[in-house]
């Protein structure tokens, strides 16, 4: 008979949970506040023409902040991986809450995606080390909790701001929670240990700058119209295929049968759904005159169906097991595709304005039941002790489709007038890349 040898769980102090929820709450608040006030702040700053880059630039920077956080927590242990992640995130906020012009917003925005890169993975990197047992799933509840709950409220908070005083107060206000937090986050991580210090995290780092400076490149040289044009589109080709090879399992372009038709089954539903997010609440304000709370409540809707749709799914591979995964995609894509042609129909068709709140409650949906059953296929493919690495290739296929998707209907809107037209063009694209699950999903082994 033997014993098993358990790990002795280190001293926790009692503000690590507090500190940790609200840092993530406030990651959280970021992100649907600047979609809720981005269209304000393209008027306020006459910077429509770089209107994708307050997506774009955030996006790609995430993936590199990831890295680079990962390493400076191998190195210098948690408590020094969040404290420069919540630092870039609060440099970020301050340049973006006084950018006197779009240039200067957008590098705030680069700085703010380098800090969430690395906050995204910290829940996960704290409470593998600080928590056990039956904690881990309380701690993993109240993660998801505080991701959903400014899902719900954050957009009217943020358009309340905006209306009430300025776009500027949301980004100021969202830096003095994160002063507050970020102490109650970072010291009581200084008595977990620091990791073992990666050599190959170098090696990492060097692709995870490329691939975005690279697809950056490439989004710019679409959005131009002069002589650089065609040199930066070469240029980020070229890059972002060197970069995205050792980063990326053959043959996503091409749905490989396997994993790799998973990964750009993932690519193309957040494309869809997440990628259209942020020209949402622009055109409901452009196309029909709604005001920036009216606007927002279409991202309070797509957060609330994608919740109930997760729940679903969830109750779904209970009652029935992994062996409906593959249905439950094949139908969820079919569901996204028509809750995406539903709010086209809504924004710029005949259909009235409702129809675009309940064709996204019903895209929604779908994402809700696709994507997690997509992710738990992709993770029963994935190699014996490989399950790091694809973790990280679901979380990069998300960034580069997401930030392509803001950029091509940025470089839209930069390029094609009226704007009106340009919005039209970029659901008409959105909603065909929606129907690539409809393939990939023939190829899910």
């Amino acid at each position: 008979m033997t014993t098993a040898v358990t790990r002795p769980a280190p001293t926790l102090s009692p503000l690590l949970g507090p500190g940790l929820l609200l840092a993530i709450t406030i990651v959280a608040l970021e992100s649907v506040a600047m979609s809720t006030v981005a269209p304000e702040i393209a008027r306020d700053l006459r910077g429509l023409s770089l209107y994708g880059w307050v997506s774009s630039a955030f996006m790609l920077a995430c993936l590199t902040g990831a890295v680079l956080t990962g390493l400076v927590a191998d190195r210098r242990g948690l408590a020094g991986s969040a404290g420069l992640a919540l630092g870039l995130l609060g440099a970020g906020l301050v340049l973006v809450g006084f950018a006197p012009g779009m240039e200067v917003l957008i590098a705030g925005r680069v700085l703010e995606g380098l800090g969430v890169g690395g906050l995204n993975a910290l829940p996960f990197a704290v409470i593998g080390r600080a928590y056990q047992g039956p904690a881990q799933a309380r701690m993993l509840g109240a993660v998801a909790f505080a991701w959903m709950i400014p899902g719900l409220v954050g957009p009217w908070l943020a358009a309340q701001l905006a209306e009430v005083w300025t776009w500027r107060a949301v980004m100021w206000s969202l830096g003095a929670l994160l002063a507050v937090a970020a102490p109650l986050c970072v010291l009581p991580l200084r008595s977990l240990p620091a990791g073992t210090g990666d050599r190959g995290g170098k090696r990492l780092l060097i692709y995870a700058v490329t691939l975005p400076v690279a697809t950056g490149l490439l989004l710019e040289g679409l959005r131009r119209a002069d002589l650089l044009s065609v040199p930066l589109v070469l240029l980020g080709v070229l890059g972002t295929a060197w970069a995205a090879r050792p980063l990326f399992p053959p043959g996503i372009l091409s749905l490989r049968p396997g994993l790799s038709a998973a990964l750009g089954l993932r690519a193309a539903m957040a494309w869809a759904m997440m990628g259209t997010s942020p020209f949402l609440t622009l055109a409901l304000q452009q196309l029909h005159g709604l005001n920036a709370t009216q606007a927002g409540l279409i991202l309070t809707v797509g957060g609330i169906s994608w919740t109930l749709g997760a729940n679903l799914q969830a109750w779904i591979e209970r009652q029935y097991g992994e062996d409906t995964r593959r249905s439950r995609v094949a139908w969820a894509a079919v569901v996204l595709s028509g809750g995406v042609l539903l709010t086209l129909g809504g924004l710029t068709g005949p259909l009235p304005l409702w129809t675009v709140f309940a064709g996204w409650f019903i895209a929604g949906v779908g994402m809700g039941v696709g994507y997690n059953s997509n992710s738990l296929y992709a993770m029963s493919t994935a190699p014996q002790g490989q399950g790091g690495a694809l973790s990280g290739q679901l979380a990069n296929v998300e960034v580069l489709a997401v930030a392509a998707a803001a950029g091509l209907g940025g470089a839209l809107i930069a390029q094609v007038q009226p704007t009106a037209q340009a919005l039209t063009l970029i659901l008409l694209l959105n909603l065909g890349v929606s129907l690539v699950p409809w393939l990939a999903v023939r190829r899910l082994r």
